[in-house]
């Protein structure tokens, strides 16, 4: 067991290593990590798969770390867009970015979580290197962009899965998550989800429900009532019924796959330059020798908060 894994946090000897590991590995730095043939481009290119957002946060935040270091630390009840920007810029940049981009990002996520810790009610301390709760917002990203890839766009095949896996543990090395936290195929990292989601660790603190209410929420004031009643539902049906239930969000299947299929025929239409998310576009134009165009330019604006993957890392 390395020293990272034996003590919970991971040290930033063993994230350099982890990145200098996959430097040495990465075939094509201008492909990136990834690139083009991967599971990971297939998967996250698609801009249906974001309907999972929500989703995704509830189940980060029903870990008393993550819920912590959001109410102790973030803008993000002040700046929900701004929150977006700075945590799928990074994201987009480490999957489509080249190599270089992508460990530059690394390396300022982590001098941004260097300043997130602090104390928990319990006594103990939640910290942004925890290795496991960094694991907990990894199967969280994951688990719930594959299911909703399925509900909108359709199956993908068991060997896809476990392409996907195989690069979403290259993924967690980017924050320096020891190799004994990864999983070999997609059954097991779905099994671990489902272990940690049966545990006693998750919960819904008062601190995860502000949160919860002020994103998915309808309440007067809330960024969530912008929402339609249908994403909640289908918010809902993505997440654990004891967890839907702590978030006061009423499981509503009948909603739920009306909207499931209302959103896959409308995203089937759209033309692939709105389909498919604009740093996708710019790693295709950059790997044709192009430049990206004004219209990726301008989308990059709204998912990334800047023009391009390289600047402003």
């Amino acid at each position: 067991m390395t020293q990272a894994a034996a003590n919970g946090i991971v040290a930033r000897d063993a994230f350099e290593a982890s990145l200098a590991a996959l430097e040495r590995s990465c075939e094509n730095p201008l492909q990136g990590l990834f690139g083009p043939s991967s599971a990971m481009w297939l998967v996250l290119r698609e801009s249906g798969v974001f309907l999972g957002a929500g989703a995704a946060l509830l189940l980060q935040i029903a870990h008393p770390y993550v819920a912590h270091a959001i109410t102790d630390h973030s803008r993000a009840l002040r700046d929900p867009v701004g929150r977006f920007h700075r945590t799928f810029s990074p994201i987009f940049t480490m999957i489509f970015g080249t190599r270089d981009d992508a460990l530059a990002a690394a390396r300022r996520v982590r001098r941004v979580h260097d300043a997130i810790n602090g104390p928990l009610g319990d006594g103990g301390r939640y910290d942004a290197h925890d290795a496991n709760a960094l694991l907990w917002v990894h199967l969280t990203l994951w688990h719930t962009a594959i299911h909703v890839y399925e509900e909108v766009i359709g199956p993908l095949a068991q060997a896809r899965k476990d392409q996907f896996q195989s690069e979403a543990n290259r993924f967690a090395m980017l924050f320096g998550i020891p190799a004994e936290l990864h999983d070999a195929t997609f059954a097991a990292f779905e099994a671990r989800f489902e272990r940690i989601v049966n545990s006693d660790l998750l919960c819904v603190t008062p601190q995860a429900r502000i949160i919860g209410d002020y994103f998915i929420g309808a309440g007067r004031g809330a960024f969530g009532r912008y929402l339609p009643a249908w994403y909640r539902a289908m918010t809902a049906q993505l997440l654990p019924a004891r967890l839907a239930d702590g978030f006061a969000l009423a499981p509503d299947p009948p909603a739920a796959q009306a909207g499931w299929r209302r959103c896959a025929a409308w995203i089937r239409r759209m033309p692939a330059a709105l389909r498919y998310v604009s740093p996708y576009h710019e790693a295709a134009a950059r790997l044709s020798g192009r430049a990206p165009s004004l219209l990726t330019r301008t989308m990059n604006r709204a998912w990334l908060g800047r023009p391009s993957l390289g600047t402003a890392l």
